[in-house]
């Protein structure tokens, strides 16, 4: 399944958690590090990492959300199940469209329902 670049870069951008770090666990296990950022690393915790498996990566570790399950952005392992939600998406937009505007009308009706706080 081949997908545009642009459409994979948007998807990472919309999927994409606010919180990054000096070290993330991948879903996958793979461990990823930002040895250069200034961290505050507990005694031996940076050397150990440099002495595992772990990536280090030349900033943040950031995640993404692909559903519902946290990975590592920098890990490839999350890229099929995102290109297949890419595909996805693309297909249905129009469904999603209606989904969206009919929960839209949805919450406007409870909130027109709902009593006025003063």
């Amino acid at each position: 399944m081949e997908s545009d670049p642009k459409k994979f870069e948007n998807f990472e951008e919309a999927f994409k958690t606010s919180g990054a770090g000096c070290f993330r666990q991948c879903h996958c296990g793979r461990g990823f590090y930002n040895a250069g950022g200034g961290w505050d690393w507990e005694p031996g915790e940076l050397e150990a990492l440099e002495n595992s498996d772990a990536t280090n990566v030349e900033w943040s570790v950031g995640t993404i959300l692909v559903l519902d399950i946290e990975y590592v952005l920098d890990c490839d392992c999350w890229h099929a199940k995102a290109a297949q939600m890419i595909e996805w998406l693309d297909r249905s937009a129009t469904a999603i469209v209606r989904y969206l505007k009919l929960e839209k009308q949805r919450k406007q009706r409870e909130a027109d329902e709902s009593p006025v706080l003063t």
